[in-house]
């Protein structure tokens, strides 16, 4: 009996629910605009929740930076909201009285579990084309890594041929990466995870992509580098915010 791509999907998706602790959710049930690539649904419920003390003022003003992007290239994009990410969002609002200025966090670092960590499948983007990627992990409904699957059973497939969908989603559904933090791409046999920032991306060569991980990806939640501990694997809830907070910018950089 064949192991196909949508059993090793299924096998992934156990493995982030019951072992990592995501929420799930299917996609196409998520009613939504396609041509925004954030989950604001949950963006829109967390961002209160670990801002506590500002005013929804402030709070709308943050979510129309993080949304709206006017002018640059795709990586100018990607270091800009890397910047809000890692340091929290810079609003002026008013507050029926005066003029007021904030900074809105995006992410609690200090506090792991007051985020919102979800995994989704089917996750269909609109762009230059329609695409949906196998899954993409969100952070507080920020969509932080894109994974790509193929199927370990099927005769001349390998771990290049997600390299190459990831190198087309780049190039078809551009908005999504405008909030990537790394890519992880497996056949099963061989895992790897590389930071899609400098370029090129995706687009440089596939050798170069840090963390190649000759082991099934249902091992990936352990040790991805040195500077993580065996706590702090890549994928597991401590483990991707310490990654995005502090190895973004270096050791996941091609």
């Amino acid at each position: 009996m064949h192991f196909t791509e949508d059993d090793f999907e299924n096998a992934i998706l156990e493995l982030f629910r019951e072992q990592l602790g995501y929420d799930y959710v299917y996609g196409p049930n998520v009613i939504r605009d396609y041509a925004e690539p954030l989950y604001v649904e949950a963006l829109e419920a967390v961002l209160p929740q670990i801002n506590r003390g500002l005013p929804q003022a402030a709070i709308d003003e943050a979510m129309v930076k993080i949304r709206t992007y006017e002018g640059g290239t795709l990586v100018q994009k990607n270091e800009l909201f890397t910047d809000y990410l890692q340091n929290g969002v810079a609003v002026n609002y008013f507050d029926g009285r005066e003029q007021c200025s904030a900074n809105v966090r995006l992410v609690d670092y200090d506090s792991p579990l007051h985020n919102r960590f979800t995994i989704a499948n089917q996750w269909t983007v609109d762009g230059h084309s329609v695409r949906r990627a196998d899954m993409i992990v969100f952070v507080n409904g920020l969509p932080l890594v894109v994974v790509e699957l193929k199927s370990p059973s099927r005769e001349n497939t390998d771990v290049s041929e997600a390299y190459a969908q990831l190198r087309n989603y780049m190039q078809e559904i551009p908005s999504l990466f405008i909030y990537n933090a790394f890519c992880v791409m497996s056949d099963q046999g061989m895992t790897k995870a590389g930071r899609s920032r400098r370029v090129k991306t995706v687009l440089c060569s596939g050798r170069r992509w840090m963390g190649v991980m000759r082991i099934p990806i249902a091992r990936i939640s352990m040790c991805f580098s040195r500077e993580c501990s065996k706590k702090r694997g890549l994928l597991n809830c401590c483990g991707i915010l310490f990654v995005t907070r502090k190895t973004v910018n270096s050791a996941l950089r091609y």
